[in-house]
């Protein structure tokens, strides 16, 4: 493997470790394609933590839209272990751009700090933040899969992933749980870092996974690959309930124990 390759596939074992596993399900040869990937979701996932404003998260995004804008045009990418390594992919592949900008401008949300005011927006952006990844995957594995049932994989995966990471997110005074069930629970978005496990906030979660179970169950995928990402989001649904719905249970935020032999075997 070049040296792209190696540090793209060493990014996404640390940091996305669930994606890592699914794409060790994947044939060899398709692998370093799905870690430049993953690797780029990774890139822009990250800026809201990693810049000190807005305004500079906003110029980080622009600079990977200038990057896909050039690379259309017959530029290499920018000096970049990721940029190079998600150009090789895009090459190999002919993996369709406007996907790529859309992961990119569904990061924007996270800049802007804007609280979805009911489950339809928070779904809308777990829709947003995930689907475009599946459909590229999808690309990448050969994968015919049904719009619908990528667009609710990626709906319900998203929906698991912001309940698990909600204790963290909180903390940071940032809030992805629908205004109309903080208000419910007693808090205005603005108190969010003061969101503490109570029945109420079990019963909202409930309602968010209960949306996450409906959207899986129409999800319907025939590829091996998107079948382990559905028995992985239902995993992590089933882990969820039986932590009593409670976000800041140990079960709900802490790694899965031998993950990758419960996906692979």
């Amino acid at each position: 493997m070049d040296r792209d390759t190696v540090y793209c596939r060493d990014l996404v074992a640390r940091y996305d470790y669930d994606r890592y596993i699914l794409s060790c399900a994947a044939r060899p040869a398709l692998r370093p394609a799905l870690w430049a990937l993953y690797a780029f979701n990774h890139e822009i996932a990250k800026i809201r933590e990693s810049v000190s404003d807005i305004h500079a998260g906003h110029i980080r995004l622009a600079w990977w839209h200038e990057a896909l804008a050039a690379y259309r045009t017959g530029q290499p990418m920018p000096a970049h272990d990721v940029a190079r390594a998600l150009g090789q992919a895009i090459n190999t592949y002919h993996l369709p751009m406007d996907a790529l900008d859309a992961l990119i401008d569904a990061r924007a949300f996270d800049l802007d700090g804007m609280t979805p005011a009911t489950l339809d927006g928070m779904a809308c952006y777990a829709d947003a933040s995930n689907t475009p990844l599946l459909q590229l995957a999808a690309h990448i594995a050969g994968a015919h899969e049904a719009p619908d049932t990528l667009k609710a994989l990626g709906t319900a995966y998203g929906l698991c992933g912001l309940i698990r990471a909600l204790p963290y997110m909180a903390s940071q005074k940032r809030c992805v749980l629908p205004a109309s069930m903080l208000y419910d629970i007693g808090l205005m978005p603005e108190q969010i870092d003061h969101l503490a496990p109570s029945a109420k906030l079990n019963t909202a979660i409930e309602q968010v996974c209960a949306r996450g179970q409906n959207q899986l169950a129409v999800a319907a995928p025939a590829h091996p690959l998107f079948k382990k990402h559905k028995k992985m989001t239902a995993f992590y649904l089933n882990r969820i309930a039986r932590a009593g719905y409670n976000p800041f249970d140990a079960r709900v935020v802490s790694p899965v124990p031998f993950l990758g032999f419960r996906l692979l075997f």
